[in-house]
């Protein structure tokens, strides 16, 4: 898995990219889903910052507050989540328009700056393989922002992503155990049908301190057929999402386990930029096919995609924001799932409120006395009827 390979633009016969690719690009959208969810690339990013502090959770003794970070090249919220008070959050989205099948990558760290522990989120590592008549492949080379790999089992890929893309050259790295993990992909909210989980133990020193890693991820296999005038192909769309680890000294990491899955569970996807993202992979792919249609080979209808998109950046961008907007006000509501992803960035609940209509409070729990007065709380036994002349009314929250 040779994740710095270049993409030859020079002969689309030699990297196995047939034309009838384009088609298996519809198939592709669903990876976006994925990478959502995931955070999967290195980007100029910006608005790495903490924000509202909702119910501020303490796990394992420590305060989590939400941070956001921000998609610069499409200047929107790309997601929130809660950390630690004290750890630094960063991270990047990179945008390449001629990788038509996988145009966006993103990563995320999560790091204790008192010690060496974090958890990482890291690019979804997309494969392809062709079978067929007109199949042609060269292992290791990279097409449309996949990898052209034969499939591997899920253990063994995910034993070569850590070595050879998530932690390459690090001396002494030793692979200290792998299994599959059943209950992941519901946990991660995948399909368990289509996705496994697999996860995989490190250990290894930095500066002279022992480490150990886990790595987790989705192992995904989509068979995409294609009967052409060369017969009958197959494209193999395969790969590893989802993929996360958590990192600690060696002798730690069970401790705090609990800290670090609350991490991974806390993310939230902008939905305005899930919008845009599908906007704009359609955008794509319409383009490559209006270029394949005018007689490029696939990899030269990708190159030609990316100088008609640098040409006229500012215009395929407005055109996107403009659908969009049309997008918006054709399916407007009174609470929408951008507006949910506002509550939690700024750290408040919008609920019925029988002064105001709709108010917003903080906390978990909140209760009203219909005069303008509020109480709220994180504590479920809360009640602030019990030794009150008031009568307090608890509100709900607004769907």
């Amino acid at each position: 898995m040779q994740s710095h390979a270049e993409l030859d633009l020079t002969d689309a016969h030699d990297l196995g990219i047939c034309v009838a690719m384009s088609r298996f690009f519809s198939a592709n959208l669903v990876r976006l889903g994925r990478l959502a969810a995931t955070l999967a690339g290195l980007g100029a990013l910006s608005g790495c910052g903490a924000k509202g502090e909702k119910n501020s959770p303490v796990v394992d003794g420590q305060k989590f507050v939400v941070h956001t970070i921000d998609d610069q090249q499409q200047r929107l919220p790309f997601i929130a989540l809660q950390a630690p008070a004290d750890w630094q959050v960063s991270g990047g989205l990179n945008w390449q328009y001629q990788d038509v099948s996988n145009p966006v990558t993103a990563h995320a760290e999560v790091v204790n700056p008192a010690k060496p522990e974090a958890v990482y989120f890291f690019p979804t590592t997309g494969c392809y393989w062709l079978q067929g008549a007109s199949a042609r492949n060269r292992p290791g080379t990279r097409a449309l922002g996949l990898i052209n790999l034969a499939p591997m089992q899920p253990a063994e890929a995910m034993r070569q992503a850590v070595l050879k893309i998530y932690r390459p050259n690090i001396p002494g790295l030793q692979i200290v155990g792998t299994r599959e993990l059943p209950g992941l992909a519901a946990m991660l909210k995948a399909d368990p049908k289509q996705n496994r989980g697999i996860g995989v133990k490190v250990s290894y020193n930095e500066n002279g301190v022992p480490i150990e890693e886990e790595f987790y991820a989705l192992y995904y296999y989509v068979p995409i057929g294609y009967d052409g005038p060369q017969g009958h192909s197959v494209q193999l769309d395969w790969g590893l999402d989802k993929v996360h680890s958590f990192k600690a000294p060696q002798g730690t990491l069970d401790q705090h386990r609990d800290i670090y899955a609350y991490v991974v569970h806390s993310v939230q996807l902008n939905p305005a930029w899930a919008d845009r993202s599908n906007s704009i992979r359609k955008s794509l792919n319409d383009q490559f096919n209006r270029n394949l249609a005018q007689g490029y080979a696939s990899i030269q209808a990708a190159a030609q995609l990316s100088r008609q998109i640098t040409a006229n950046s500012d215009a395929f961008l407005a055109s996107i924001d403009k659908q969009r907007a049309a997008s918006n006000a054709a399916s407007a509501s009174a609470r929408s799932s951008a507006d949910k992803f506002d509550d939690y960035i700024r750290g408040v609940d919008t609920v019925n409120d029988p002064y105001t209509g709709t108010s917003q409070q903080t906390g978990t729990y909140h209760w009203t006395d219909g005069y303008g007065q509020y109480q709220n709380s994180n504590d479920a036994n809360f009640d602030p009827n019990k030794n009150s002349s008031v009568t307090w009314t608890q509100m709900t929250p607004v769907n």
